[in-house]
């Protein structure tokens, strides 16, 4: 399987795998020599991913292969909400969600810039596809 298929079947199954508030505060963003970066929104959740990763790992290894060797957690930007104290992800960073049409010319762009720039990062590669489909539409 590619990495780019990897990374959106983890991002399309997301708060299936990680439950509750945790599935809402984080998001995968990067996956590479089956390591998965993950964004998180806010110390405690920072805290409960790294409480939760080994049973996080064991749920994807179910799902996906090859299997996740480790979680990285990166915190993503918290700012207060007008009027109130409730933490709020910001977008920067998480990719636009594209309509299953486009994920199919998403995929084939990306095997094409991996095929003609093999030492290419692949996660490099999924945001120049994206960026690609997303200007072509």
């Amino acid at each position: 399987m590619g990495l780019c298929r990897i990374l959106r079947q983890l991002e399309s199954e997301w708060r299936s795998i990680v439950k509750g508030s945790l599935g809402e505060r984080s998001a995968p963003v990067s996956y590479s020599d089956d390591v998965l970066t993950v964004s998180v929104r806010g110390p405690a959740a920072v805290q409960d991913m790294n409480f939760r990763k080994n049973a996080i790992m064991s749920e994807i290894r179910s799902r996906v292969r090859p299997a996740v060797r480790d979680i990285k957690t990166h915190s993503a930007g918290v700012h207060r909400q007008a009027g109130g104290h409730t933490p709020a992800a910001s977008q920067a960073g998480r990719p636009k969600k594209l309509p299953a049409a486009d994920e199919k010319k998403v995929e084939a762009i990306c095997a094409d810039v991996l095929a003609r720039h093999g030492d290419m990062d692949p996660n490099l590669a999924l945001i120049l596809a994206r960026c690609r489909a997303v200007s072509e539409s």
